[in-house]
């Protein structure tokens, strides 16, 4: 809720896609899976969806393979940025 107060403050809700999720991963009686979850959408588009599960799966890393899992994505915040103009300072 704070961060969309601030979206609403500074004028940028028309500007701002964003998914958050959180949430308890329970079990019920039977033994299956159950996520019980806070969650905000705010998306103007099923493309914009498909965008941002995209970015997801493409920036997601597992531990278990020793790297991400999409061979395109990126890997690491230098190569997020690159060709943004955006550096880091060292």
């Amino acid at each position: 809720m704070e961060l969309d107060a601030i979206v609403d403050m500074y004028g940028m809700r028309d500007r701002v896609a964003s998914i958050m999720v959180t949430g308890l991963i329970d079990e019920d009686i039977m033994g299956n899976s159950r996520l019980k979850a806070i969650y905000s959408y705010s998306i103007d588009s099923k493309e914009e969806l498909d965008s941002i599960l995209q970015f997801i799966n493409s920036t997601w890393y597992d531990p278990d393979e020793g790297g991400l899992i999409e061979e395109d994505g990126y890997k690491d915040i230098d190569d997020l940025l690159d060709g943004t103009g955006v550096e880091l300072e060292d």
